[in-house]
């Protein structure tokens, strides 16, 4: 051990795998790049170890992709996701691998508000936001419960065909966003299926038999049910229902949540790309 060394780096020059594992895993919650290649330097084999082959198993970039504070007050978010690309272009498999908990890093980064990180991994490889995990749920249906409805309509914009994948229920991701009350998202999914001309979406029965109007009928979401109902009537007969008995509070819910859906149509037809 030369006198710079530390304890764990003499390990892992000495061979001590364990130990070189735990530095491995250090050097992924803090992010290091310029660490994660002196390793390598000393063990240029840790990333193929046997310990990250298993069929499930928590690799550095689940470590990555999970450690960090709110990214709203974390400066150090950004280099956090650069080393998490790092990883993935240097060992591809692991973006796509699960944990014992059934999850890719993509969900744990959007588990754990690590926006950066899951916007990263989106560009790197825009399939990762369909990989099927714990319950069947892919990270796109993940950022419906969780992500902000601007990284969300992102999701859409990079991997559209997202929109269509069901959970092991047979939930799409509009069944989850009502059923977890989130009418945000509810909205920008809407806005989307509208602009792409996809509203057979909104028919699909989830395990239970039930359609998105069904959930929302039954969790009592009267804005969600609004949307659904006079969403999806062409406009010009909009006056006649109005007309015919249909209260002004609907016509209201409908107007405030049009506007709000612009994100979703706008996800069809190009990005946005602000910072989070």
């Amino acid at each position: 051990m030369s006198n710079n060394d530390s304890p764990f780096e003499a390990a892992a020059k000495g061979g001590d795998i364990d130990m070189s594992h735990r530095l491995l895993e250090a050097v992924a919650e803090r992010g290091d790049i310029k660490e994660l290649y002196n390793l390598l330097g000393r063990k240029p084999d840790i990333l193929d170890s046997i310990k990250y082959e298993a069929p499930f198993a928590e690799t550095p970039l689940h470590i990555a992709a999970r450690s960090g504070n709110d990214e709203r007050t974390d400066s150090s978010s950004h280099g956090r996701a650069k080393f998490a690309v790092e990883v993935a272009v240097l060992k591809p498999s692991f973006a796509r691998k699960l944990n014992p908990e059934g999850l890719t890093p993509m969900h744990l980064a959007l588990l754990n508000r690590q926006w950066k990180t899951a916007r990263a991994l989106m560009m790197l490889e825009p399939e990762l936001i369909r990989v099927k995990g714990k319950e069947g749920k892919t990270p796109f249906h993940v950022a419906v419960e969780f992500a902000p409805p601007q990284l969300l309509a992102e999701l859409l914009y990079v991997c559209p065909s997202s929109i269509e994948d069901l959970t092991a229920q047979w939930e799409t991701a509009v069944h989850i966003a009502v059923e977890s009350s989130k009418f945000e998202s509810f909205k920008v999914l809407f806005g989307w299926i509208l602009k792409a001309e996809r509203e057979h979406i909104l028919d699909w029965k989830n395990f239970d038999g039930d359609t998105v109007l069904h959930v929302a009928t039954r969790k009592n979401q009267p804005q969600v049910v609004s949307v659904l109902v006079l969403g999806r009537v062409p406009r010009e007969r909009l006056p006649l229902m109005w007309h015919l008995g249909q209260p002004s509070r609907h016509s209201a819910h409908l107007g405030g949540s049009a506007r709000l859906m612009r994100a979703g149509r706008m996800a069809y037809s190009q990005p946005t790309w602000p910072a989070l």
